[in-house]
């Protein structure tokens, strides 16, 4: 029988430091939920806005994959295997971070915060060889359709972490529907509704709504207006 797991958008956590504003579905910094540890593989999804001109210094990861997709807003990166990149709005990073990873993150515009997704997921096994990979993505807001931006394999112009792990933004217009049949139906999936509202496995999400399905072959999602949401498949055990 299918499983949820359902996180309405005022239980999220939160903190804020003066320049970086986060909400957290997961446990995170001074958040935390016993039941709200992890969702399979997934361990942290964070919704971030970051002040102009302020950033993260250099701080060290091991053991986790990385996602940051980038929203609105741009933020410089700098990172211990000597990549510097402008991230732009409309675009995703993956890291694996493995045997050690360092990096920073800045917000260099003086006038604009940045808006920014972050996801991160437990790798197939410790200690692998650490790696970052960097893309730009656009979608067609008219399409109706789910567009992958990452996959295990680089399949249809995706880039890959070291899991399998699958990642999907998607618009749907009002009344539209959308099926999502897992790849792996020991897996699970987290869809998090950035804007606007969906009706799926017989429960209304509204904006920054997140509901976590498992044991299920295939998710029905339908918008009830005009919507964008991500989703993500994970496995939904780790190691």
């Amino acid at each position: 029988m299918t499983e949820i797991s359902l996180h309405k958008a005022k239980t999220r956590g939160t903190s804020y430091n003066g320049w970086m504003y986060a909400k957290h579905t997961f446990c995170f910094a001074d958040y935390y939920d016993p039941d709200r540890i992890r969702f399979g593989a997934l361990r942290v999804i964070n919704d971030t806005i970051i002040a102009p001109g302020k950033g993260m210094s250099e701080h060290p990861h091991s053991d986790i994959e990385l996602i940051l997709l980038t929203l609105n807003g741009s933020l410089f990166h700098k990172d211990s295997l000597g990549n510097e990149i402008e991230l732009h709005g409309g675009s995703i990073q993956a890291i694996s971070a493995g045997s050690g990873y360092s990096h920073a993150e800045i917000n260099k515009n003086p006038n604009q915060s940045m808006h920014m997704l972050q996801f991160w997921i437990f790798p197939r096994q410790k200690k692998l060889h650490p790696s970052h990979k960097y893309k730009p993505f656009s979608f067609d807001k008219q399409s109706d359709e789910l567009i992958a931006l990452i996959s295990p394999n680089e399949t249809n112009g995706t880039i890959s972490i070291q899991q399998d792990t699958w990642l999907y933004i998607c618009q749907l217009n009002q009344e539209k529907n959308v099926t999502y049949t897992l790849n792996d139906k020991t897996n699970g999936v987290y869809i998090l509704v950035l804007e606007g509202a969906i009706e799926t496995e017989n429960q209304q999400l509204e904006s920054k709504d997140g509901i976590g399905i498992w044991n299920t072959e295939s998710i029905h999602i339908k918008a009830k207006q005009t919507t964008q949401i991500v989703l993500i498949e994970v496995p939904m055990s780790i190691y």
